[in-house]
């Protein structure tokens, strides 16, 4: 499919002029496989928009010859970033043939520089997820956002580095008897 899409978008830009601008769209509900020159899924869902910013970079950079300038329309919606994404000066075009990157007037756009973590289920009064990356020591994050407010993942016992480093021997509670709550009186 991809193949395909590229020649279909080779094609589709040729035709236009020097000065003209050639439109891609990049929507949550595309694919990075599909050619990016439609705002919404075709009806067999074999073609619609790109799914990341990346993904339009990459197929313009795939375009070299080109002669229009492009412009990127970015569909409102939530696009999770897990690493930087890196524009050279080959992704700036000309003078001649520019290439934009905009948010579709009148939707929102939120680009956030993180995982969303999913999978979540209750566990008594709490919720959990289940994060092998972490388990496994591939990854680590020191922020957790939950509905755009900030949140302290929980822990026990806690670090002295928000960062998630590991607890160190003194930062430990030990107790030789049982814990109870402070008596008000």
């Amino acid at each position: 499919i991809r193949v395909v899409s590229t020649i279909a978008c080779l094609f589709g830009w040729a035709a236009l002029a020097p000065g003209q601008v050639a439109e891609l769209h990049v929507s949550p509900e595309g694919n990075d496989q599909w050619s990016g020159q439609r705002a919404t899924v075709n009806a067999d869902a074999t073609d619609g928009p790109l799914a990341t910013i990346t993904g339009a970079r990459d197929a313009i950079r795939g375009l070299s010859s080109r002669g229009a300038g492009v412009a990127v329309n970015v569909h409102g919606g939530n696009y999770f970033v897990e690493e930087a994404i890196v524009f050279s000066s080959e992704d700036s075009g000309s003078a001649e043939a520019p290439v934009t990157y905009r948010a579709v007037p009148g939707e929102e756009v939120v680009i956030h520089g993180g995982r969303a973590i999913t999978g979540w289920k209750p566990s008594g009064r709490y919720w959990v997820a289940d994060i092998p990356d972490v388990k496994s020591g591939d990854w680590a994050f020191s922020q957790f956002w939950v509905n755009g407010e900030r949140r302290t993942p929980a822990r026990t016992p806690n670090g002295k580095n928000g960062a998630g480093d590991f607890p160190e021997g003194d930062e430990l509670f030990y107790a030789t008897g049982p814990v109870m709550e402070k008596q008000e009186g």
